[in-house]
């Protein structure tokens, strides 16, 4: 049974979803794995943030998307459901097919103690 349409354009049952998903993710992005290494074996100095940007056609990027644990780990049919909606708003947004997704990585330099 499909929900309301929210302004966003996902579905109250895409909402949800996203919400998980998006708790996930941001529990694992925000996670210092700096300081997470340096509790044991390693010194670890600054961080650095290297940003950089990926062009990748829209169905390799649904492909990657459903590889993601946190998508994986939904249950059917709501993991159906929430790429489905994410391919609607994606195909809606992206004319030429190629996205342009935006990425930051973090690095440490960690040596042994």
């Amino acid at each position: 049974m499909p929900g309301l349409m929210g302004s966003n354009g996902l579905t109250t049952t895409g909402r949800r979803s996203r919400g998980r998903v998006l708790a996930r993710i941001n529990g694992q992005r925000d996670i210092d794995w700096g300081a997470t290494v340096a509790r044991d074996m390693f010194d670890v100095g600054g961080r650095v943030t290297v940003g950089w940007v990926r062009e990748i056609p829209v169905e390799a990027w649904m492909t990657d998307q459903a590889s993601h644990s946190y998508i994986a780990g939904l249950g059917d049919p709501e993991r159906t459901r929430l790429l489905a909606e994410l391919r609607r708003i994606v195909q809606s947004e992206v004319a030429d097919g190629t996205m342009v997704v935006p990425y930051k990585t973090w690095l440490w330099i960690a040596t042994r103690r």
